[in-house]
């Protein structure tokens, strides 16, 4: 049951994420990691 309700969640956090990229608000997690790397730098 437990790991059912974790799947369901991860799939939704997934369409959300998938849906905020597409829309340009929210870029993947690899360009802001370089670019906190190079504001840090």
């Amino acid at each position: 049951m437990g790991l059912q309700v974790m799947l369901e969640d991860l799939a939704w956090w997934a369409a959300a994420l998938d849906k905020a990229r597409a829309d340009g608000e929210l870029i993947p997690g690899r360009f802001r990691f370089r670019a906190a790397l190079t504001a840090g730098a």
